[in-house]
């Protein structure tokens, strides 16, 4: 693009799924942060709220920089994070094209055609860490998410992931229980995150103000806050975003936790249900806020959330979800 010509969020978003479009993702960076530096700084802050200790980004795509570094662990808890709290956006990287000015382009994992079940998610290079690729795959009511880092070519990769899926979908249907594991494969890191069901249960409605506290708090279900809409851009220059994290501080009741994003309300609830009853000391006075989305397509979502909490609670809170092998989100209330 050339300085004043624009391009929708939508074609910059399929350009960096599809293949990897490295300038687009900068294109978002500064719009969305000021500088590519700071949105990578707010990358790494979100990188931790979804429990991912080992990571620090220093770029918005990846490109070198000795700094910049992660685990397949965290990347895997990355693609789970994507799974279970962005689900109605999670379908872009299911695409294996996009037309853009009426040229197509391919995706460029191309596992994707060949390996049953495989949705997503994406691939990676730098000659520092080899050919990498993030993948999840459903069979059945079993997803599980894969990662790979170090293989020597694509096929490499590839041929890796075959395996390290394969293996898993057998071990997790034979013992029906897989916690985040490092499996023997031929490649520098492979880790698999799942045993994940996607099968929702059976629409219940349950009850949600019992007496007891212990038990099940009272549910208050709110329309989700929309985005304030941002002033046009003048041409060939970027606007900067003022994050609000530093003027909200450590205020109490500003923060919360997001457990989950659900196309079905009964799930949404047995979410928040289970969580408000087996974590009480944990959620301390949060309070069960069921939030619900309508998606550009008209379908609707429902954010399972823990509201009410301070900064450090939240973090805390979040920790202690994920340690229980469930993802989590600290969030700040609007």
């Amino acid at each position: 693009l050339k300085a004043g010509q624009t391009i929708t969020a939508y074609d910059t978003i399929m350009g960096l799924i599809t293949c990897s479009a490295n300038d687009g993702a900068v294109v978002l960076a500064e719009a969305l942060a000021g500088d590519a530096h700071q949105f990578a700084d707010m990358m790494t802050r979100q990188a931790r709220a979804l429990g991912m200790q080992n990571t620090v980004f220093k770029n918005p795509n990846g490109l070198p920089d000795p700094n910049q570094i992660t685990t397949a662990r965290d990347m895997a808890m990355l693609g789970y994070g994507l799974v279970s709290h962005f689900p109605g956006f999670y379908s872009y990287f299911s695409k294996n094209n996009f037309t853009y000015r009426g040229r197509s382009y391919n995706n460029h994992n191309n596992l994707m055609k060949r390996y049953d079940g495989m949705d997503g998610i994406k691939t990676g290079y730098i000659r520092a860490s080899g050919f990498n690729l993030v993948t999840s795959a459903v069979r059945g009511d079993t997803r599980l998410i894969g990662v790979m880092f170090g293989g020597r070519s694509a096929a490499s990769r590839y041929n890796a992931m075959e395996k390290l899926l394969d293996t898993a979908f057998t071990d997790f249907h034979q013992s029906n229980h897989m916690n985040l594991a490092t499996l023997s494969l031929p490649s520098k890191t492979a880790a698999i995150f799942g045993g994940t069901k996607t099968a929702e249960p059976a629409p219940s409605k349950p009850t949600l103000s019992a007496a007891s506290r212990s038990q099940r708090p009272r549910l208050t279900m709110t329309p989700a806050a929309p985005m304030p809409p941002s002033p046009p851009t003048a041409p060939g220059s970027l606007g900067t975003l003022s994050l609000n994290e530093q003027e909200l501080g450590e205020s109490a009741g500003a923060w919360g936790i997001q457990v989950g994003s659900y196309s079905s309300v009964e799930t949404a609830q047995k979410a928040i249900a289970s969580l408000a009853k087996n974590m009480v000391k944990t959620l301390g006075d949060a309070e069960p806020s069921l939030q619900k989305i309508t998606m550009t397509d008209g379908s609707a979502m429902y954010r399972a959330r823990f509201i009410g909490l301070d900064k450090t609670s939240a973090r805390s809170a979040c920790s202690q979800v994920i340690r229980r092998g469930q993802g989590c989100l600290v969030v700040m209330e609007p």
